[in-house]
């Protein structure tokens, strides 16, 4: 069943998921599904879905925070008010794999 991390970040935009998403690389992480994020009422908001919760928690711990500290965010890489929701997805369709960046 796949997994679904939810995240909403007080004080941060687009600007930051993209400085964040050039210090990871260009390699998609093992698991991640879909990914989609965006700004919205001052917040960045970030849904990701994998394959599982461990291959999710393994990206964060393995690659997220140390990307954050690389370019000097302190371990979480977010301040201020930030709110996170996490599921096991009940039902997920996906088009065929495509991979666009707008």
């Amino acid at each position: 069943m796949a997994f679904t991390r939810i995240a909403q970040i007080g004080q941060k935009g687009i600007e930051h998921y993209r400085e964040v998403a050039e210090a990871l690389g260009k390699s998609r992480p093992d698991g991640l599904l879909a990914v989609v994020a965006g700004e919205a009422n001052n917040r960045l908001h970030i849904v990701e879905v994998w394959e599982s919760k461990a291959k999710a928690n393994k990206f964060i711990s393995q690659n997220l925070n140390p990307a954050f500290q690389e370019i000097g965010y302190t371990t979480g890489g977010y301040s201020g008010e930030s709110s996170y929701t996490e599921f096991e997805s009940g039902d997920l369709y996906l088009r065929a794999a495509t991979e666009a960046r707008v």
